[in-house]
């Protein structure tokens, strides 16, 4: 019996091994990844207050440059920027389509991920 629990337990080990070098180098790809264009117009926004997107205004965490300078360089949150920025614009768009009011893209990923041509 002993024998199966040191097998069991040698096995997790390297189980956990694995995973761990995985995620470390899961890490260093994000960070070193250029990010995808993402097309945003301001005035298909005007209706949504300046501060739930810029809370660097709010905050006064912000600098001169756009969300994806900051969010990318930022070691305490470059690796969340695909969630952070999916969370607030897809969950936005979906959340106003779920109202039936007028929304942006939710599911069709080339939508947003083409280049921005708009100020």
């Amino acid at each position: 019996m002993w024998r199966q629990i040191s097998w069991a337990a040698g096995l997790l080990l390297i189980f956990a091994a694995l995973a761990s070098a995985f995620l470390s180098a899961r890490k260093e790809s994000l960070r070193e990844a250029p990010l995808l264009e993402v097309y945003f117009a301001h005035k298909d926004h005007n209706k949504v207050g300046c501060a739930n997107c810029h809370h660097n205004y709010v905050d006064g965490t912000g600098r001169q440059y756009g969300c994806y300078q900051c969010h990318k360089e930022d070691e305490t949150v470059n690796l969340l920027v695909e969630e952070q920025f999916h969370g607030l614009c897809r969950d936005c768009h979906r959340d106003l389509k779920h109202m039936g009011k007028e929304s942006g893209p939710v599911r069709q990923c080339g939508a947003c991920h083409k280049p921005d041509t708009q100020p």
